[in-house]
């Protein structure tokens, strides 16, 4: 199973440096700061402000873990292109510099093929508009591919095998060429002579550069099935190929990790110091509470003992005490014993006055 994983990275690394198109081009570009993050807090199960905080601390981190990000980022594009013809030019962004560190270090000879595929495609897209799959053909270059892949024979020997098994027909019980393939192979010759202005006579005379053309022809095909290959096995098996990507970034998984419950102890121990603290104040506000609040009952029951004695009190607004002007208020009327009525809005006992009344014990 190791292998087969190990082979598939193998395969997007292949499938998609040789083709590429205009649309996801435009949408390869590194990772900023915010998808990283969010990728990492995906990964990890941490929330998005701890990784924040860790990457902020540790800018190399940052870096490192951005290029599996953007690995990531390449594989899941790829594998979620409609299919091998959605890709149009041939992608020019070095994918090696962050592929090659996330990948297993004998994948890195894959790029040096690509990069020599690239160079005989663009040959031969030049001079031609590329014919439509035969799925039959395809078909049978799967099957014996797939086989060859469980085996681990990623040899260009065997790539060349499945190809031939693709190019014969079976299907009449005899081994012979299929005649669907080499039409196709003998229009894209005949227009490669035409674009390039040969004369097909002398085509015919000069057998090494005839075979030439036939091999680019078949060099195309047998590379353009394999990127198909490539591209429907990416869709099947992305999730364990993503796996192997942070597998090989455990590393740094590992230290953000340790980072971020280095700073989540250091925030519950501010958490805590912040909620005694905010106990201790709601206990003094508690106990400040009920001490104005027993100042003010010993101030009401002094001025109604002092001045109920000759006469009625009523209030218009009750004792409390005013936060805004700190200070014990309420309004009331006096109506005496003769017959003589006065009334006091707002009174505003100071906590200085309302201590010296406590103390004295009369309001005067």
């Amino acid at each position: 199973m190791r292998k087969i994983n190990v082979l598939l990275f193998a395969f997007i690394l292949f499938s998609f440096l040789l083709i590429c198109s205009k649309t996801y081009a435009s949408q390869i570009s590194k990772p900023d700061r915010s998808e990283i993050i969010e990728e990492v807090s995906t990964v990890t199960g941490l929330t998005t402000d701890i990784v924040s905080l860790v990457l902020s601390e540790n800018p190399k981190l940052l870096d490192d873990i951005g290029d599996s990000v953007f690995t990531v980022k390449i594989i899941n594009l790829f594998a979620e292109a409609k299919d091998v013809e959605a890709f149009e030019d041939l992608y020019e962004y070095s994918l090696d510099k962050v592929l090659t560190k996330s990948l297993p270090p004998q994948m890195t000879f894959f790029l040096t093929a690509v990069r020599a595929y690239k160079t005989s495609l663009e040959m031969v897209r030049d001079y031609m508009v590329i014919p439509a799959f035969d799925e039959k053909m395809y078909s049978r270059y799967f099957e014996t591919r797939l086989e060859q892949i469980k085996q681990g024979d990623m040899s260009l020997e065997a790539k060349q095998y499945a190809f031939s098994a693709a190019t014969i027909d079976k299907s009449s019980g005899s081994l012979f060429p299929d005649r669907g393939y080499y039409v196709v192979k003998n229009k894209m010759f005949e227009d490669i002579i035409k674009a390039k202005g040969y004369n097909p006579k002398l085509i015919g005379t000069d057998e090494k550069l005839g075979l030439h053309l036939w091999k680019q022809i078949d060099e195309f095909w047998m590379n353009r099935m394999e990127a198909r290959l490539n591209h429907e096995l990416i869709k099947k098996g992305r999730k364990e190929i993503i796996n192997s990507v942070w597998k090989n970034s455990s590393k740094q998984i590992n230290a953000i990790k340790v980072a971020a419950s280095k700073i989540q102890e250091i925030k519950e121990v501010k958490e805590k110091h912040k909620e005694d603290i905010e106990k201790k104040q709601n206990s003094m506000e508690s106990y400040n509470s009920e001490q104005k609040d027993e100042k003010l009952r010993k101030l009401q029951n002094i001025f109604e003992a002092q001045f109920s004695k000759d006469g009625k009190l009523t209030y218009s607004k009750p004792w409390q005490y005013d936060e805004k002007n700190k200070c014990y208020t309420f309004s009331y009327c006096y109506k005496g014993s003769l017959g003589d009525t006065w009334c006091w809005d707002d009174v505003c006992v100071t906590q200085g006055q309302a201590q010296d009344i406590l103390k004295r014990g009369s309001w005067k």
